[in-house]
């Protein structure tokens, strides 16, 4: 499997279990990789830096989602390598 469609699964998984994860994890940050939930941070800087030692997986392979009633539903965002020289 890609970094690409596990990413696609993650988010459809965290889009799919919305109303479930907003209830669970309230006001948390989730990681999300493939169809379950890796773990449970208080930042997203936290779960971006421990979710590949503590889970093996690779960055831009899971979601980090933060389960808070402000937050909007899902935001899309691009990022390219190719900017860090």
């Amino acid at each position: 499997m890609t970094i690409h469609e596990s990413f696609e699964q993650s988010f459809r998984y965290s889009l799919d279990h919305e109303d479930e994860l907003m209830l669970k994890y309230k006001n948390k940050v989730v990681a999300i990789y493939l169809n379950r939930v890796l773990g449970v941070y208080e930042s997203t800087l936290d779960a971006y830096l421990n979710v590949p030692k503590q889970h093996g997986v690779e960055p831009g392979s899971f979601i980090i989602k933060t389960c808070s009633p402000q937050e909007p539903r899902y935001v899309k965002l691009y990022h390219s390598n190719s900017d860090l020289g």
